[in-house]
């Protein structure tokens, strides 16, 4: 076989691997997939000047396979990755006490966040500080704060 022959099945199978990539990581992202299309459309153009020494089928495979290629990107450009079926996960609200607004925070979720990062961190995510979170923790009993161990109390929580 000739040289760019084998070159350029070499990089096809190299295309296909970032397209197949592109397709799983990139959903909605027009300007990478884009790129991608152009990658698939520039190996197509540059397999044109040699279609005499591919067999026959095989240029008919690598014109259908690249045709296929740019219709997933096509695709995959209008799609997310995020379903926008159902209603937004609520974790956080803010409750009017008739004074300053109380940040109502779900126990579960502030006690998973909790084992993930410390209040300082959940303060800029709930957009409050961090003593809200440590009361809301302590008010809600989300976590052990506390544990005796040979008769000494020893503080356990994260900061």
């Amino acid at each position: 076989m000739s040289e760019p022959i084998q070159n350029l099945r070499a990089a096809y199978h190299i295309l296909e691997r970032n397209i197949i990539r592109a397709l799983r990581t990139q959903r909605g992202d027009a300007t990478q997939l884009s790129l991608q299309v152009t990658e698939a459309l520039r190996l197509l153009q540059a397999a044109e000047p040699h279609r005499t020494a591919f067999p026959p089928t095989e240029y008919a495979m690598l014109q259908q396979s690249i045709t296929v290629m740019v219709q997933q990107l096509d695709e995959a450009r209008h799609l997310s990755s995020d379903s926008p079926e159902g209603p937004n996960l609520v974790v956080a609200h803010r409750a009017s006490t008739g004074g300053r607004p109380r940040i109502e925070i779900d126990p579960r979720f502030l006690a998973q966040a909790l084992d993930l990062r410390g209040t300082t961190h959940l303060a800029s995510v709930f957009t409050c500080s961090a003593r809200t979170i440590r009361r809301r923790v302590t008010v809600k009993a989300c976590v052990q704060l506390y544990k005796r161990v040979d008769w000494e109390v020893q503080v356990i929580s994260k900061r």
